[in-house]
């Protein structure tokens, strides 16, 4: 069975007679209170969920973000366990459905047998895959258990929120929504599926879990690459990165959280289309590098993307010689980005800069966000003291990361 946003649900008896029931009726009517202790009244299992807490250790009560960090601290008192790995589950409140670890919500897990204790770690910042996207259950009331072994927790009572930056939860961008909805942007109003010249399932919505609607199971429009998706993304990578086009391509708003785009000699509107799963990547990147970095005394300088693909990617020509084309960019997996500076400044720079300005340290902690969201085909720079990058001809002054096809090779 699947739930409206397309998750496999797996039907599960009620485990609570009617006393159980009217207390559960209560913890509901409370949903904004701290709940302390065990809501349920039952004695405590071998495994007990201690707290949830925020990137920064800051006490998250009982409360989730969709699509936001939170770690989930345990413990356990059998002296016979030996750690394995965790299962654990997000059930709704009468635990009728159950919910596995959704897809493409990262998980870490730390165990430390000495001390009885260990954690997981909720990171739904990103889904990076187009089939991921709907497997983030709506907002409301739920239950959190840990399996370890034969052992399992007391059922754990949270709240999860609407992500700040996603209101309608569908994987995509309040930003990006707006950015593709907007006839006053460089661009113009983007329709979710361009059919012939005519708009196909309507406009972009940040209110509206509906628009762009969910892709069924089956083929719309006879659309192979469609097939079992059931997200809401419609974009595809036709090709390679250096012979392809975009199909039904999304642009990257010019401003977010922790990055900013720029256009440079291109004309605005026609060099920030992508894919869905790029444009999300980007953004996730943004956000954490926000969170970590620039609220401190020394502030990072925000992240400059410049170059992804065209409208409907394809060949990417220089204009002129100081506004270079490319060999790839063209099928909506490829962004460039401007090496970070020492400085909370966003203009060029090179690897080899005498002068101080080149952050190596910065630039690698860039690098290293990116893969801890996201496969990554490769990251090319010239510098050869960076890790995890290739060097490749014309790259002394940016980084070029390149995702993965998300719809697959072949199409």
């Amino acid at each position: 069975m699947r739930n409206r946003s397309g998750i496999r649900v797996t039907q599960r008896p009620l485990v609570f007679g009617w006393p159980a029931a009217i207390l559960v009726g209560v913890i509901l009517a409370c949903l904004g209170c701290h709940q302390e202790g065990n809501p349920y009244d039952v004695p405590p299992k071998p495994v007990e969920i201690t707290s949830i807490v925020d990137e920064n250790g800051n006490d998250l009560g009982r409360f989730l973000t969709i699509g936001e960090y939170a770690k989930i601290n345990y413990r356990w008192t059998s002296d016979q366990f030996e750690p394995t790995t965790p299962l654990w589950y997000l059930m709704n409140k009468d635990h009728t459905y159950t919910y596995g670890v959704p897809e493409g919500v990262k998980i870490a897990v730390n165990i430390s047998d000495s001390h009885k204790e260990g954690y997981l770690v909720w990171n739904g910042r990103i889904s990076p895959y187009s089939q991921y996207k709907s497997h983030n259950p709506d907002p409301g009331a739920y239950d959190i258990q840990i399996i370890l072994g034969d052992l399992g927790s007391d059922y754990f009572y949270v709240k999860l929120s609407p992500s700040s930056w996603d209101v309608d939860n569908d994987g995509i961008s309040d930003a990006t929504e707006q950015e593709n909805n907007s006839s006053t942007t460089p661009g113009g109003q983007n329709p979710i599926i361009d059919l012939n010249g005519t708009a196909q399932y309507g406009w972009y919505n940040y209110t509206s879990w509906n628009f762009p609607p969910l892709i069924p199971e089956t083929t719309p429009g006879g659309n192979i690459e469609y097939v079992n998706r059931t997200s809401h993304d419609y974009s595809i990578a036709q090709g390679t990165a250096a012979q392809g086009t975009l199909y039904n391509g999304v642009r990257l708003p010019y401003n977010g959280t922790g990055y900013w785009h720029y256009t440079g000699c291109d004309i605005q509107g026609t060099d920030n289309w992508a894919t869905l799963p790029l444009i999300n990547l980007i953004e996730a990147v943004g956000r954490v590098w926000h969170a970590r970095y620039q609220n401190g005394l020394d502030p990072y300088p925000n992240i400059t993307a410049t170059d992804l693909s065209h409208a409907n990617g394809g060949p990417w020509l220089g204009t002129s010689p100081s506004c270079r084309g490319h060999h790839q960019h063209q099928n909506g997996t490829e962004v460039d980005i401007r090496l970070v500076r020492t400085t909370n400044n966003t203009d060029p720079v090179v690897y080899t800069d005498q002068n101080g300005n080149y952050s190596r340290s910065r630039t690698q902690q860039l690098i290293d966000i990116f893969y801890e969201l996201s496969p990554l085909v490769a990251v090319l720079n010239n510098d050869r003291n960076l890790v995890n990058v290739q060097p490749s001809e014309g790259h002394d002054d940016h980084l070029h990361f390149w995702i993965p096809d998300p719809d697959g090779i072949g199409n």
